[in-house]
């Protein structure tokens, strides 16, 4: 069965920031199979703005100082973030 989990901004930026209390765990969790990521329209614009701040901090397989819609786009696909709007029981919180 898969498992479905809305994922919080933190979550997604802690995976590549090697510094981050959350970086194991967060690894870990975006490398398991079974599980849809799930995150809002607004999650994006955080992602944004948050990466914007610690771009120097982040670590990606791409070059040092990828664009910014290039880095939003890497995470998307590598963490396999599906964006939902409005309500959606299915799906449990993560990291809010």
């Amino acid at each position: 069965m898969t498992r479905r989990l809305y994922v919080d901004t933190s979550v997604i930026v802690a995976r590549y920031k090697p510094r981050d209390g959350l970086y194991n765990s967060a690894e870990s969790l975006f490398n398991q199979d079974g599980i849809h990521f799930f995150v809002s329209p607004l999650t994006l614009v955080e992602l944004y703005a948050v990466l914007s701040r610690v771009r120097d901090q982040i670590h990606t397989p791409v070059s040092p100082f990828p664009s910014m819609n290039t880095l939003v786009a890497l995470i998307i696909q590598e963490c396999k973030l599906r964006v939902i709007t409005g309500t959606n029981p299915g799906v449990k919180a993560l990291g809010a």
